[in-house]
Formats: structure tokens, sequence, C-alpha cells
């Protein structure tokens, strides 16, 4: 029977709502005492659990610039392709690979009638390149379309002793 100073692992995981593993992991990084025969301390790991929980939200705080587009997204919760949308449509936030939020914010909100993201609209232009692209490579396996290499090749003979010229 366990110690009542020690908690089970699958308890823990109910609890914390993290997996095996990932409690493994930060017992590693030293955030609490690694388990020993299916336990953990209970009290040095709840209190590693919380300080692990609280330094993790104090670094969400958002910063004035990300250095890329991924960084931004992860921080504020802004799609990648909210981001990028922006970025191809003449917002000033992007310099080099940094992203300025305030500029990005005052972008996306500067006017009402700026669109953002239609993103049945892009899946559906991207089906109809796949599509397109799906045509070509069928052609290609008819052999209604040839290679470069292939009509290159074939025009590399002479015509009444003459070499072809195009």
């Amino acid at each position: 029977m366990a110690d009542t100073g020690t908690i089970a692992i699958a308890q823990l995981t109910r609890l914390s709502g993290l997996t095996d593993r990932r409690l493994r992991e930060l017992a590693v990084e030293g955030w609490f005492p690694k388990a020993v025969e299916g336990h953990y301390e209970l009290v040095p790991t709840i209190q590693g659990l919380l300080r692990y929980y609280r330094e993790r939200e104090q670094s969400r705080v958002m910063q004035d610039a990300y250095d890329s587009i991924g960084a931004c997204a992860a921080a504020t919760g802004i799609p990648v392709s909210t981001i990028k949308h922006a970025k191809r449509n003449g917002c000033s936030a992007f310099r080099g690979s940094r992203v300025y939020l305030a500029a990005l914010l005052r972008w996306l909100f500067a006017s009402p009638d700026r669109t953002l993201v239609n993103y049945d609209q892009e899946r559906a232009q991207h089906v109809v390149l796949q599509n397109a692209k799906l045509k070509v490579e069928l052609r290609q396996l008819k052999r209604e379309l040839i290679p470069v290499e292939e009509v290159t090749h074939l025009g590399g003979g002479t015509w009444g002793g003459h070499p072809q010229r195009w």
C-alpha cells in the first residue's frame, strides 16, 4: 500500500492533465523529484507543478515584437494564416523576419471592410490548384505532354542535311 505522503502516477496524470511521459520530463528538468516505484512525493510534486504552471503562465506575457510569424502566432493565438495574410497585403508590422504586434493589431482592426482570410475560399482555391496539377500529371502519364528533354533530344537531328533550327 502506498504511503500517504505520495501520489500514484495514474492519479497525478488525472489531476494534472499531463501525461505520464510529460511528468517524467518535468521531473528530469528538476521541477519535482522523480517517481519511485510508481509514486511521486506528494508535497514536493504539487509544489513543483504549481511553480511550473505559474512560470509557464508568466512566460506567456505578450511582447512588443516577435522574431518570427510562428513565434507571434504561438504567443498571441493569432492564426499563422491571418498573420501571413496581413503580410501579403502590405501590413507595416513586418520588418525583416520580425513581427511588431501593435502595428499588426492596428492593421487587423483598422477598418471594418478589411477582409481576413476566408478559410472556405482558401480551401476551394487549394482544391482547384490540386486538380489542375493532377490534370497535368494525368496528361503526362497518357503521354499527351512530353518532357522538354525528350523533345530537344528528338529534335537534334538534321533536315535535308541541314541542322534543324527552331
